[in-house]
């Protein structure tokens, strides 16, 4: 039909992808750490446990909620555990797109 690319005609007409989020803001109602250094485990086969604090010097014990932005893998965002109370069993994280 007239007006019909050949991209759909072959199968769908695909937009570029990328990601949305790479220029947004991000924010988080509670953070691993925020309140001075917290102990917390990753589940594997034998439990890893680090210490987080959103405060401290080392940058490798902030896990803020602006590394889930981040590529690098060994940054990464933590949530509290809920040894510090059943109010960290849910957490409010909130992508603003600006839009």
């Amino acid at each position: 039909p007239f007006g019909v690319s050949k991209s759909l005609k072959n199968g769908g007409l695909f937009p570029s992808t990328f990601n949305v989020a790479a220029k947004a803001d991000v924010y988080v109602n509670a953070t691993c750490g925020e309140d001075g250094p917290e102990t917390f485990c990753k589940p594997s086969e034998s439990a890893r446990c680090a210490v987080c604090d959103a405060r401290s010097p080392d940058l490798g014990k902030r896990h803020n909620i602006t590394n889930v932005l981040n590529p690098d893998p060994s940054k990464w965002w933590q949530s509290p555990t809920l040894a510090k109370g059943d109010r960290f069993e849910y957490i409010a994280i909130i992508l603003d797109l600006g839009q």
